[in-house]
Protein backbone atom coordinates (compact mmCIF):
# COMPACT_ATOMS: atom_id res chain seq x y z
CA UNK A 1 0.00 0.00 0.00
CA UNK A 2 1.29 3.24 -1.21
CA UNK A 3 1.26 6.34 1.80
CA UNK A 4 0.41 9.35 -0.56
CA UNK A 5 -2.07 8.89 -3.46
CA UNK A 6 -4.07 10.79 -6.23
CA UNK A 7 -7.08 11.14 -5.82
CA UNK A 8 -9.91 12.80 -8.85
CA UNK A 9 -13.42 13.59 -7.92
CA UNK A 10 -16.13 14.41 -10.30
CA UNK A 11 -18.88 16.61 -9.70
CA UNK A 12 -16.56 18.35 -7.18
CA UNK A 13 -17.94 22.29 -7.61
CA UNK A 14 -21.56 20.53 -5.71
CA UNK A 15 -23.14 20.33 -2.55
CA UNK A 16 -21.16 17.37 -1.13
CA UNK A 17 -18.30 17.68 -3.56
CA UNK A 18 -17.31 20.70 -2.91
CA UNK A 19 -17.46 19.96 1.12
CA UNK A 20 -15.36 16.85 0.44
CA UNK A 21 -12.82 18.78 -1.17
CA UNK A 22 -12.46 20.90 1.30
CA UNK A 23 -12.45 18.47 3.94
CA UNK A 24 -9.14 16.93 2.13
CA UNK A 25 -7.62 20.48 1.83
CA UNK A 26 -8.14 21.52 5.62
CA UNK A 27 -8.58 18.26 7.91
CA UNK A 28 -5.97 15.27 7.70
CA UNK A 29 -4.82 14.17 4.07
CA UNK A 30 -6.51 10.50 4.28
CA UNK A 31 -2.91 9.55 3.03
CA UNK A 32 -3.97 11.37 -0.37
CA UNK A 33 -0.96 13.56 -1.81
CA UNK A 34 -2.91 15.01 -5.27
CA UNK A 35 -6.30 15.96 -5.41
CA UNK A 36 -7.71 16.86 -8.89
CA UNK A 37 -11.11 18.40 -8.99
CA UNK A 38 -13.49 18.35 -11.69
CA UNK A 39 -16.68 19.72 -13.34
CA UNK A 40 -17.92 21.62 -15.89
CA UNK A 41 -18.44 24.46 -13.07
CA UNK A 42 -15.75 26.43 -11.06
CA UNK A 43 -14.13 25.02 -8.52
CA UNK A 44 -14.36 27.22 -5.24
CA UNK A 45 -11.71 29.80 -5.79
CA UNK A 46 -10.10 29.45 -2.31
CA UNK A 47 -9.82 25.79 -2.25
CA UNK A 48 -8.65 25.42 -6.26
CA UNK A 49 -5.80 27.37 -5.27
CA UNK A 50 -4.45 25.05 -2.89
CA UNK A 51 -1.18 23.49 -3.53
CA UNK A 52 -2.53 20.10 -3.42
CA UNK A 53 -5.74 21.07 -5.71
CA UNK A 54 -5.27 20.65 -9.44
CA UNK A 55 -8.75 21.79 -10.78
CA UNK A 56 -9.56 20.98 -14.34
CA UNK A 57 -13.02 21.50 -16.79
CA UNK A 58 -14.32 17.72 -17.07
CA UNK A 59 -17.72 17.03 -18.89
CA UNK A 60 -18.59 13.06 -18.19
CA UNK A 61 -20.96 13.10 -21.23
CA UNK A 62 -17.49 13.38 -23.27
CA UNK A 63 -15.36 10.25 -22.99
CA UNK A 64 -12.96 11.01 -24.88
CA UNK A 65 -12.31 13.58 -22.96
CA UNK A 66 -13.14 11.71 -19.41
CA UNK A 67 -10.19 8.72 -20.37
CA UNK A 68 -7.76 11.15 -21.87
CA UNK A 69 -7.47 13.37 -18.19
CA UNK A 70 -7.22 9.92 -16.65
CA UNK A 71 -4.53 8.77 -18.78
CA UNK A 72 -2.53 11.58 -17.67
CA UNK A 73 -3.29 12.19 -14.17
CA UNK A 74 -3.77 8.33 -13.46
CA UNK A 75 -5.70 8.60 -10.11
CA UNK A 76 -5.41 5.76 -7.44
CA UNK A 77 -8.93 6.87 -6.10
CA UNK A 78 -12.37 8.14 -8.19
CA UNK A 79 -14.69 9.77 -6.37
CA UNK A 80 -17.93 9.53 -8.65
CA UNK A 81 -20.30 12.16 -7.41
CA UNK A 82 -21.24 13.78 -10.60
CA UNK A 83 -25.05 13.55 -11.31
CA UNK A 84 -27.89 15.35 -11.94
CA UNK A 85 -30.06 15.22 -9.00
CA UNK A 86 -33.03 17.90 -9.39
CA UNK A 87 -33.14 18.32 -13.20
CA UNK A 88 -34.71 21.86 -15.04
CA UNK A 89 -38.10 22.47 -16.19
CA UNK A 90 -39.26 20.42 -19.01
CA UNK A 91 -38.30 16.61 -20.24
CA UNK A 92 -34.33 16.74 -19.77
CA UNK A 93 -34.72 12.57 -19.46
CA UNK A 94 -32.47 12.32 -22.08
CA UNK A 95 -30.19 14.81 -20.60
CA UNK A 96 -30.24 12.75 -16.79
CA UNK A 97 -29.13 9.57 -18.56
CA UNK A 98 -26.30 11.36 -20.56
CA UNK A 99 -24.67 12.56 -17.39
CA UNK A 100 -25.92 9.91 -14.87
CA UNK A 101 -25.76 6.95 -16.74
CA UNK A 102 -23.27 7.30 -19.91
CA UNK A 103 -21.00 9.97 -17.53
CA UNK A 104 -20.94 7.01 -15.25
CA UNK A 105 -19.31 4.63 -18.04
CA UNK A 106 -17.14 7.03 -19.02
CA UNK A 107 -15.73 7.57 -15.86
CA UNK A 108 -15.39 3.86 -15.31
CA UNK A 109 -13.77 3.41 -18.88
CA UNK A 110 -11.09 5.84 -17.68
CA UNK A 111 -10.18 4.36 -14.41
CA UNK A 112 -9.88 1.00 -16.31
CA UNK A 113 -7.79 2.88 -18.93
CA UNK A 114 -5.58 4.47 -15.98
CA UNK A 115 -5.38 1.21 -13.70
CA UNK A 116 -7.11 3.27 -10.61
CA UNK A 117 -7.30 1.13 -7.61
CA UNK A 118 -10.37 2.16 -6.04
CA UNK A 119 -13.74 3.49 -7.43
CA UNK A 120 -15.98 5.09 -5.11
CA UNK A 121 -19.78 5.86 -6.08
CA UNK A 122 -22.63 7.61 -4.68
CA UNK A 123 -25.49 5.94 -5.47
CA UNK A 124 -29.27 6.28 -3.96
CA UNK A 125 -31.63 4.48 -1.64
CA UNK A 126 -33.87 5.87 -4.76
CA UNK A 127 -32.13 2.61 -6.15
CA UNK A 128 -34.31 0.33 -4.57
CA UNK A 129 -37.31 2.41 -6.62
CA UNK A 130 -40.85 3.09 -4.77
CA UNK A 131 -42.44 -0.35 -4.73
CA UNK A 132 -45.46 -2.13 -2.69
CA UNK A 133 -43.18 -5.51 -2.60
CA UNK A 134 -40.62 -3.17 -0.92
CA UNK A 135 -39.21 -4.91 2.82
CA UNK A 136 -40.23 -2.87 5.87
CA UNK A 137 -36.34 -2.23 6.48
CA UNK A 138 -34.11 -3.08 2.82
CA UNK A 139 -30.73 -4.35 3.77
CA UNK A 140 -27.83 -4.24 0.64
CA UNK A 141 -28.63 -7.45 -0.79
CA UNK A 142 -32.44 -6.76 -1.51
CA UNK A 143 -32.40 -6.10 -5.28
CA UNK A 144 -32.35 -2.36 -6.75
CA UNK A 145 -35.71 -1.88 -8.95
CA UNK A 146 -35.74 1.85 -8.77
CA UNK A 147 -38.76 3.03 -10.82
CA UNK A 148 -38.93 3.78 -14.49
CA UNK A 149 -41.13 6.78 -14.19
CA UNK A 150 -38.54 8.45 -11.35
CA UNK A 151 -35.39 9.24 -13.92
CA UNK A 152 -33.16 9.40 -11.00
CA UNK A 153 -34.30 6.16 -9.22
CA UNK A 154 -34.40 4.15 -12.46
CA UNK A 155 -30.59 5.51 -13.77
CA UNK A 156 -29.36 4.80 -10.35
CA UNK A 157 -30.58 0.72 -10.65
CA UNK A 158 -28.96 0.84 -13.96
CA UNK A 159 -25.80 1.91 -12.98
CA UNK A 160 -25.68 -0.29 -10.16
CA UNK A 161 -26.47 -3.15 -12.62
CA UNK A 162 -23.79 -2.56 -14.85
CA UNK A 163 -21.19 -1.72 -12.15
CA UNK A 164 -22.17 -5.28 -11.07
CA UNK A 165 -21.11 -6.08 -14.38
CA UNK A 166 -17.81 -4.97 -14.18
CA UNK A 167 -16.90 -6.34 -10.68
CA UNK A 168 -17.21 -9.75 -12.56
CA UNK A 169 -15.06 -8.53 -15.64
CA UNK A 170 -12.51 -5.90 -14.25
CA UNK A 171 -12.32 -7.29 -10.29
CA UNK A 172 -8.84 -5.49 -9.63
CA UNK A 173 -10.92 -2.28 -10.10
CA UNK A 174 -12.15 -2.08 -6.31
CA UNK A 175 -15.99 -0.71 -5.73
CA UNK A 176 -17.54 0.86 -2.93
CA UNK A 177 -20.66 1.91 -3.28
CA UNK A 178 -23.11 4.15 -0.86
CA UNK A 179 -26.94 3.94 -1.40
CA UNK A 180 -27.25 7.27 0.04
CA UNK A 181 -30.42 8.04 2.14
CA UNK A 182 -31.89 12.10 1.71
CA UNK A 183 -28.93 14.39 2.56
CA UNK A 184 -29.54 17.06 4.84
CA UNK A 185 -27.10 20.05 5.87
CA UNK A 186 -27.50 23.47 7.55
CA UNK A 187 -27.44 25.07 4.11
CA UNK A 188 -29.72 22.46 2.05
CA UNK A 189 -31.55 24.54 0.05
CA UNK A 190 -33.47 21.89 -3.19
CA UNK A 191 -36.11 20.60 -4.43
CA UNK A 192 -36.75 17.79 -1.29
CA UNK A 193 -36.31 20.66 1.30
CA UNK A 194 -39.22 22.72 -0.63
CA UNK A 195 -41.63 19.91 0.01
CA UNK A 196 -40.61 20.54 3.62
CA UNK A 197 -41.11 24.13 3.65
CA UNK A 198 -44.55 24.55 2.48
CA UNK A 199 -46.70 26.30 5.20
CA UNK A 200 -49.36 23.19 3.72
CA UNK A 201 -47.47 20.09 3.80
CA UNK A 202 -49.47 17.64 1.81
CA UNK A 203 -49.53 13.64 2.23
CA UNK A 204 -51.63 10.54 1.93
CA UNK A 205 -54.59 9.52 3.97
CA UNK A 206 -52.95 6.54 6.05
CA UNK A 207 -49.94 6.67 4.81
CA UNK A 208 -46.62 7.56 6.93
CA UNK A 209 -44.43 8.50 4.56
CA UNK A 210 -41.01 7.80 6.38
CA UNK A 211 -37.61 9.71 5.39
CA UNK A 212 -34.46 8.37 6.57
CA UNK A 213 -32.11 11.13 6.31
CA UNK A 214 -28.72 11.56 6.47
CA UNK A 215 -26.30 14.75 7.35
CA UNK A 216 -23.64 16.44 4.55
CA UNK A 217 -21.06 15.54 7.41
CA UNK A 218 -21.67 11.87 7.25
CA UNK A 219 -21.71 11.79 3.58
CA UNK A 220 -18.53 13.21 3.39
CA UNK A 221 -16.98 11.24 6.38
CA UNK A 222 -18.28 7.89 5.26
CA UNK A 223 -16.01 9.07 1.59
CA UNK A 224 -13.30 9.83 3.94
CA UNK A 225 -13.40 6.56 5.83
CA UNK A 226 -13.54 4.88 2.63
CA UNK A 227 -10.50 6.78 1.19
CA UNK A 228 -8.57 5.91 4.11
CA UNK A 229 -9.35 2.48 4.44
CA UNK A 230 -9.76 1.58 0.53
CA UNK A 231 -12.60 -0.90 1.25
CA UNK A 232 -14.88 -2.11 -1.62
CA UNK A 233 -18.36 -3.14 -0.90
CA UNK A 234 -21.85 -1.65 -0.88
CA UNK A 235 -22.98 -0.16 1.99
CA UNK A 236 -26.64 1.81 3.32
CA UNK A 237 -25.42 5.27 4.24
CA UNK A 238 -28.01 7.02 6.40
CA UNK A 239 -28.36 7.63 10.05
CA UNK A 240 -30.02 6.08 12.64
CA UNK A 241 -34.19 6.17 12.53
CA UNK A 242 -37.24 8.07 10.51
CA UNK A 243 -39.15 10.79 10.56
CA UNK A 244 -42.46 10.89 9.31
CA UNK A 245 -44.05 13.83 6.89
CA UNK A 246 -46.44 14.98 9.57
CA UNK A 247 -43.30 14.52 11.73
CA UNK A 248 -41.28 16.96 9.56
CA UNK A 249 -44.41 19.11 8.53
CA UNK A 250 -44.92 20.27 12.28
CA UNK A 251 -41.01 20.53 13.34
CA UNK A 252 -41.06 23.05 10.43
CA UNK A 253 -44.01 24.81 12.06
CA UNK A 254 -46.23 23.87 8.87
CA UNK A 255 -49.85 22.66 8.66
CA UNK A 256 -50.09 18.47 7.42
CA UNK A 257 -53.39 17.93 5.64
CA UNK A 258 -53.61 14.35 4.61
CA UNK A 259 -55.75 13.88 1.80
CA UNK A 260 -57.18 10.40 0.28
CA UNK A 261 -54.95 8.90 -2.68
CA UNK A 262 -57.57 9.11 -5.57
CA UNK A 263 -57.72 13.46 -5.06
CA UNK A 264 -53.76 13.83 -4.98
CA UNK A 265 -53.46 11.78 -7.82
CA UNK A 266 -56.29 13.80 -10.17
CA UNK A 267 -54.95 16.63 -8.78
CA UNK A 268 -51.55 15.52 -10.15
CA UNK A 269 -52.81 14.23 -13.57
CA UNK A 270 -54.67 17.26 -13.86
CA UNK A 271 -51.94 19.89 -13.18
CA UNK A 272 -49.39 17.70 -15.13
CA UNK A 273 -51.78 17.78 -18.25
CA UNK A 274 -51.72 21.47 -18.38
CA UNK A 275 -48.03 21.82 -17.90
CA UNK A 276 -48.46 23.04 -14.05
CA UNK A 277 -45.66 21.95 -11.81
CA UNK A 278 -42.63 19.22 -11.80
CA UNK A 279 -44.91 16.48 -10.67
CA UNK A 280 -47.23 13.87 -12.09
CA UNK A 281 -49.11 11.29 -10.55
CA UNK A 282 -45.84 9.03 -10.23
CA UNK A 283 -45.75 11.40 -7.11
CA UNK A 284 -47.81 9.11 -5.24
CA UNK A 285 -45.35 6.21 -5.26
CA UNK A 286 -42.78 8.76 -3.91
CA UNK A 287 -45.17 9.21 -0.78
CA UNK A 288 -46.47 5.69 -0.32
CA UNK A 289 -43.44 3.29 -0.86
CA UNK A 290 -40.99 5.15 -0.02
CA UNK A 291 -37.27 2.82 0.66
CA UNK A 292 -36.61 2.63 3.91
CA UNK A 293 -33.01 0.60 4.72
CA UNK A 294 -30.88 -0.42 7.50
CA UNK A 295 -27.26 0.97 8.14
CA UNK A 296 -25.98 -1.99 10.05
CA UNK A 297 -23.59 -3.16 7.86
CA UNK A 298 -22.43 0.23 7.37
CA UNK A 299 -21.72 0.37 11.15
CA UNK A 300 -20.42 -3.35 11.52
CA UNK A 301 -18.37 -4.36 8.48
CA UNK A 302 -17.79 -1.15 6.87
CA UNK A 303 -16.52 0.88 10.62
CA UNK A 304 -18.36 3.66 10.29
CA UNK A 305 -21.27 4.60 12.36
CA UNK A 306 -22.97 8.25 11.29
CA UNK A 307 -22.86 10.96 14.27
CA UNK A 308 -26.57 11.92 13.54
CA UNK A 309 -29.14 10.29 13.22
CA UNK A 310 -32.17 10.72 11.10
CA UNK A 311 -33.56 13.15 13.95
CA UNK A 312 -30.98 14.93 14.54
CA UNK A 313 -29.61 15.28 11.26
CA UNK A 314 -33.11 17.02 10.47
CA UNK A 315 -32.63 19.19 13.44
CA UNK A 316 -29.27 20.73 12.28
CA UNK A 317 -31.09 21.61 8.83
CA UNK A 318 -33.82 23.28 10.19
CA UNK A 319 -31.25 25.65 12.35
CA UNK A 320 -29.27 26.21 9.71
CA UNK A 321 -32.74 27.35 7.40
CA UNK A 322 -33.46 29.81 10.87
CA UNK A 323 -30.12 31.24 10.70
CA UNK A 324 -30.28 31.85 7.11
CA UNK A 325 -33.87 33.42 7.21
CA UNK A 326 -32.54 35.52 10.04
CA UNK A 327 -29.92 36.81 7.27
CA UNK A 328 -31.73 36.74 4.03
CA UNK A 329 -31.67 39.92 1.95
CA UNK A 330 -34.99 40.41 0.18
CA UNK A 331 -35.41 42.94 -2.53
CA UNK A 332 -39.17 43.87 -3.87
CA UNK A 333 -39.75 46.70 -6.19
CA UNK A 334 -42.71 48.78 -6.39
CA UNK A 335 -42.32 48.58 -2.88
CA UNK A 336 -44.83 52.12 -1.90
CA UNK A 337 -47.92 50.53 -1.53
CA UNK A 338 -50.46 47.73 -2.64
CA UNK A 339 -49.02 44.11 -3.25
CA UNK A 340 -45.63 45.35 -2.71
CA UNK A 341 -46.27 46.93 0.84
CA UNK A 342 -47.97 43.08 1.32
CA UNK A 343 -44.80 41.96 0.11
CA UNK A 344 -42.90 43.77 2.10
CA UNK A 345 -44.85 43.27 6.09
CA UNK A 346 -44.84 39.19 4.76
CA UNK A 347 -41.49 39.39 4.75
CA UNK A 348 -40.45 41.71 7.67
CA UNK A 349 -42.85 39.68 9.90
CA UNK A 350 -40.23 36.48 9.03
CA UNK A 351 -37.40 38.53 10.35
CA UNK A 352 -35.67 38.90 6.64
CA UNK A 353 -33.82 42.03 5.92
CA UNK A 354 -35.39 44.21 3.37
CA UNK A 355 -34.48 46.48 0.18
CA UNK A 356 -37.23 48.55 -0.47
CA UNK A 357 -37.16 49.99 -4.24
CA UNK A 358 -39.90 52.75 -5.68
CA UNK A 359 -40.06 55.82 -7.55
CA UNK A 360 -42.45 57.55 -5.32
CA UNK A 361 -40.39 58.52 -2.44
CA UNK A 362 -43.44 59.39 0.11
CA UNK A 363 -44.81 56.40 -0.44
CA UNK A 364 -41.48 54.49 0.25
CA UNK A 365 -41.11 56.00 3.20
CA UNK A 366 -44.44 54.60 4.34
CA UNK A 367 -43.66 51.00 3.66
CA UNK A 368 -40.10 51.81 5.60
CA UNK A 369 -41.29 52.71 8.72
CA UNK A 370 -43.69 49.69 8.98
CA UNK A 371 -40.85 47.54 8.33
CA UNK A 372 -39.28 48.99 11.07
CA UNK A 373 -42.26 48.82 13.60
CA UNK A 374 -41.93 45.05 12.74
CA UNK A 375 -38.92 44.84 13.81
CA UNK A 376 -36.51 44.09 10.63
CA UNK A 377 -33.83 45.55 8.92
CA UNK A 378 -34.45 47.82 5.96
CA UNK A 379 -33.16 49.95 3.27
CA UNK A 380 -35.34 52.29 1.02
CA UNK A 381 -33.84 53.29 -2.35
CA UNK A 382 -35.60 55.83 -4.69
CA UNK A 383 -35.53 54.38 -7.81
CA UNK A 384 -37.15 54.11 -11.28
CA UNK A 385 -36.91 50.61 -13.44
CA UNK A 386 -37.29 52.46 -16.09
CA UNK A 387 -33.42 53.43 -15.62
CA UNK A 388 -30.85 51.27 -15.67
CA UNK A 389 -28.22 53.52 -13.77
CA UNK A 390 -30.69 53.63 -10.67
CA UNK A 391 -31.52 49.64 -10.91
CA UNK A 392 -27.62 49.23 -10.04
CA UNK A 393 -27.33 51.77 -7.68
CA UNK A 394 -30.24 49.83 -6.12
CA UNK A 395 -28.35 46.76 -6.42
CA UNK A 396 -25.29 48.56 -4.75
CA UNK A 397 -27.09 49.75 -1.86
CA UNK A 398 -27.94 46.25 -0.70
CA UNK A 399 -24.65 45.01 -0.98
CA UNK A 400 -23.04 47.65 0.73
CA UNK A 401 -25.79 47.36 3.56
CA UNK A 402 -25.88 43.53 3.68
CA UNK A 403 -23.42 42.27 1.77
CA UNK A 404 -25.33 40.02 -0.14
CA UNK A 405 -28.40 39.56 -1.93
CA UNK A 406 -30.75 36.55 -1.87
CA UNK A 407 -34.40 37.02 -3.21
CA UNK A 408 -35.71 39.23 -5.95
CA UNK A 409 -39.07 40.62 -6.45
CA UNK A 410 -40.17 42.35 -9.76
CA UNK A 411 -43.33 44.35 -9.06
CA UNK A 412 -43.15 47.10 -9.95
CA UNK A 413 -46.55 47.94 -12.77
CA UNK A 414 -48.61 50.32 -14.03
CA UNK A 415 -51.92 49.69 -15.18
CA UNK A 416 -53.79 50.39 -18.45
CA UNK A 417 -57.24 49.88 -19.43
CA UNK A 418 -58.72 50.87 -22.45
CA UNK A 419 -60.03 49.23 -25.71
CA UNK A 420 -56.87 49.26 -28.43
CA UNK A 421 -58.69 51.74 -30.96
CA UNK A 422 -58.44 54.50 -27.76
CA UNK A 423 -55.07 54.09 -26.75
CA UNK A 424 -51.61 54.35 -28.86
CA UNK A 425 -48.71 52.21 -29.59
CA UNK A 426 -46.86 54.75 -27.15
CA UNK A 427 -49.04 54.19 -24.26
CA UNK A 428 -47.92 50.88 -25.22
CA UNK A 429 -44.31 51.12 -25.32
CA UNK A 430 -44.71 53.17 -21.51
CA UNK A 431 -46.63 49.87 -19.99
CA UNK A 432 -44.12 47.88 -21.30
CA UNK A 433 -41.13 49.64 -20.61
CA UNK A 434 -42.03 49.58 -16.56
CA UNK A 435 -43.75 46.20 -16.24
CA UNK A 436 -41.62 44.13 -18.41
CA UNK A 437 -38.13 45.92 -19.47
CA UNK A 438 -38.25 47.19 -15.79
CA UNK A 439 -38.39 43.41 -14.42
CA UNK A 440 -35.48 42.65 -16.99
CA UNK A 441 -33.37 45.75 -15.95
CA UNK A 442 -33.34 45.14 -12.47
CA UNK A 443 -32.68 41.10 -12.93
CA UNK A 444 -29.52 42.23 -15.17
CA UNK A 445 -28.39 44.24 -12.13
CA UNK A 446 -29.08 41.67 -9.58
CA UNK A 447 -28.85 38.20 -11.07
CA UNK A 448 -24.66 38.19 -10.28
CA UNK A 449 -25.49 38.48 -6.43
CA UNK A 450 -28.61 36.21 -6.63
CA UNK A 451 -26.69 33.47 -8.67
CA UNK A 452 -23.70 33.78 -5.82
CA UNK A 453 -26.28 33.22 -3.28
CA UNK A 454 -28.06 30.47 -5.09
CA UNK A 455 -31.27 32.80 -4.84
CA UNK A 456 -34.71 33.44 -5.62
CA UNK A 457 -35.87 35.28 -7.91
CA UNK A 458 -40.08 36.15 -8.63
CA UNK A 459 -41.92 37.96 -11.21
CA UNK A 460 -45.39 39.17 -10.40
CA UNK A 461 -47.84 38.74 -13.15
CA UNK A 462 -51.42 37.76 -13.34
CA UNK A 463 -54.54 36.42 -14.86
CA UNK A 464 -53.12 38.84 -17.65
CA UNK A 465 -49.59 36.93 -18.10
CA UNK A 466 -51.51 33.83 -19.70
CA UNK A 467 -55.00 34.80 -20.59
CA UNK A 468 -56.30 37.82 -22.66
CA UNK A 469 -58.27 40.02 -21.33
CA UNK A 470 -60.23 42.28 -23.15
CA UNK A 471 -59.34 46.32 -22.99
CA UNK A 472 -56.36 45.54 -21.53
CA UNK A 473 -53.95 44.81 -24.57
CA UNK A 474 -51.00 46.77 -23.50
CA UNK A 475 -50.64 45.24 -19.78
CA UNK A 476 -51.67 41.45 -20.90
CA UNK A 477 -48.96 42.18 -23.73
CA UNK A 478 -46.38 43.21 -20.97
CA UNK A 479 -47.28 40.15 -18.76
CA UNK A 480 -47.38 38.03 -21.69
CA UNK A 481 -43.72 38.78 -21.92
CA UNK A 482 -43.22 38.94 -18.57
CA UNK A 483 -43.83 35.04 -19.02
CA UNK A 484 -41.79 34.18 -21.98
CA UNK A 485 -38.43 36.26 -20.23
CA UNK A 486 -39.01 34.97 -17.01
CA UNK A 487 -39.78 31.22 -18.04
CA UNK A 488 -36.62 31.19 -20.52
CA UNK A 489 -34.22 32.20 -17.66
CA UNK A 490 -35.41 29.72 -15.41
CA UNK A 491 -33.99 27.33 -18.12
CA UNK A 492 -30.58 29.28 -17.82
CA UNK A 493 -30.09 30.20 -14.20
CA UNK A 494 -31.47 26.74 -12.65
CA UNK A 495 -28.15 24.48 -13.21
CA UNK A 496 -26.57 27.43 -10.30
CA UNK A 497 -29.21 26.79 -7.76
CA UNK A 498 -31.16 29.95 -9.04
CA UNK A 499 -34.84 29.57 -8.59
CA UNK A 500 -37.75 31.57 -10.58
CA UNK A 501 -41.00 32.03 -9.42
CA UNK A 502 -44.13 33.60 -11.74
CA UNK A 503 -47.02 34.69 -9.47
CA UNK A 504 -50.13 35.29 -11.01
CA UNK A 505 -52.70 36.64 -8.49
CA UNK A 506 -56.24 37.56 -9.41
CA UNK A 507 -58.10 40.73 -8.49
CA UNK A 508 -56.75 41.80 -5.31
CA UNK A 509 -57.85 45.10 -3.64
CA UNK A 510 -54.77 47.36 -3.81
CA UNK A 511 -55.09 51.33 -5.02
CA UNK A 512 -53.79 49.50 -8.37
CA UNK A 513 -57.03 47.92 -8.64
CA UNK A 514 -59.12 51.08 -8.46
CA UNK A 515 -57.08 53.22 -10.29
CA UNK A 516 -57.36 50.98 -13.12
CA UNK A 517 -61.50 50.96 -12.84
CA UNK A 518 -61.56 47.18 -12.24
CA UNK A 519 -64.74 45.95 -10.60
CA UNK A 520 -64.71 44.04 -7.72
CA UNK A 521 -61.94 43.15 -5.87
CA UNK A 522 -61.45 39.22 -5.05
CA UNK A 523 -58.83 38.33 -2.44
CA UNK A 524 -56.89 40.17 0.27
CA UNK A 525 -54.12 41.90 -0.62
CA UNK A 526 -52.48 40.26 2.65
CA UNK A 527 -53.32 37.09 2.00
CA UNK A 528 -52.33 37.08 -1.26
CA UNK A 529 -48.95 38.08 -0.37
CA UNK A 530 -48.55 35.15 1.76
CA UNK A 531 -49.39 33.11 -0.97
CA UNK A 532 -46.60 34.40 -2.89
CA UNK A 533 -44.00 34.28 -0.24
CA UNK A 534 -44.97 30.45 0.46
CA UNK A 535 -44.25 30.35 -3.26
CA UNK A 536 -41.10 32.17 -3.40
CA UNK A 537 -39.94 30.67 -0.66
CA UNK A 538 -40.03 26.91 -1.62
CA UNK A 539 -39.20 27.77 -5.09
CA UNK A 540 -42.24 27.08 -6.79
CA UNK A 541 -42.41 27.60 -10.77
CA UNK A 542 -45.81 28.86 -10.97
CA UNK A 543 -48.43 29.94 -8.29
CA UNK A 544 -52.18 31.01 -8.99
CA UNK A 545 -53.39 33.03 -6.39
CA UNK A 546 -57.06 33.50 -6.13
CA UNK A 547 -60.10 31.69 -7.55
CA UNK A 548 -60.54 33.67 -10.03
CA UNK A 549 -56.57 33.01 -11.36
CA UNK A 550 -57.11 29.27 -10.82
CA UNK A 551 -60.22 29.17 -13.17
CA UNK A 552 -58.94 31.46 -15.50
CA UNK A 553 -55.84 29.44 -16.04
CA UNK A 554 -57.90 26.19 -16.16
CA UNK A 555 -60.82 27.91 -18.56
CA UNK A 556 -58.35 29.38 -21.30
CA UNK A 557 -56.44 26.00 -21.36
CA UNK A 558 -59.49 23.74 -21.83
CA UNK A 559 -61.66 26.19 -23.50
CA UNK A 560 -60.36 29.27 -24.72
CA UNK A 561 -62.95 30.11 -27.46
CA UNK A 562 -65.42 29.84 -24.69
CA UNK A 563 -63.23 31.62 -21.92
CA UNK A 564 -62.60 34.63 -24.55
CA UNK A 565 -66.42 34.94 -24.71
CA UNK A 566 -66.87 35.17 -20.96
CA UNK A 567 -64.25 38.04 -20.94
CA UNK A 568 -65.48 39.78 -23.62
CA UNK A 569 -69.40 40.02 -21.81
CA UNK A 570 -67.42 40.33 -18.57
CA UNK A 571 -66.45 43.87 -20.33
CA UNK A 572 -69.15 44.64 -22.17
CA UNK A 573 -70.90 47.39 -20.14
CA UNK A 574 -67.56 49.35 -19.91
CA UNK A 575 -66.75 49.00 -23.39
CA UNK A 576 -69.71 48.83 -25.55
CA UNK A 577 -69.32 47.60 -28.85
Amino acid sequence: MTTQRTLLITGAAGFVGSYLLRKLVEDEPHGIDRIIATDIRDIDADLAESDRVDARYLDICDEKAVVKLFEEVRPDVAVHLAAIVTPPPGDHREMQFNVDVRGTRHVIAGCLAAGTEQFIYTSSGAAYGYHPRNRELLVEEDPVQGNEAFAYAHHKRIVEEELAVVREEHPELQQLIFRVSTVLGPSTDNQITSLFERSIVTGLRGVDSRFCIISDEDVVGALLHGVKTQQSGIFNLTGDGVLTLEEIAARMGGKYVALPEFAIRGALTGLSAAGVGPYGPEQILFLKYRPVFDNTRLKEDFGFTPQFTSEQAFERYRQGKLARDASRVVMITGAGGGLGFALAKAHATRGHRLVLVDRDADALERTYMMARAQGAQAVRVVCDVRNQAQCDRAVETAQKTFGSLDTLYNNAAIPLRGMFKDIDADQVAQVIDVNLLGAVRMTEAALPLIRQHRGRIAAISSVAGFAPLTGRTAYAASKHALHGFFDSLRTEVDGDGVSVTLACPSYIKTAMRRDAADGAAEIDVNVAAHSIVDAVESRQRQVMVGRTAQLAWWANRLAPSVFEKLMRRSVKDEFPT
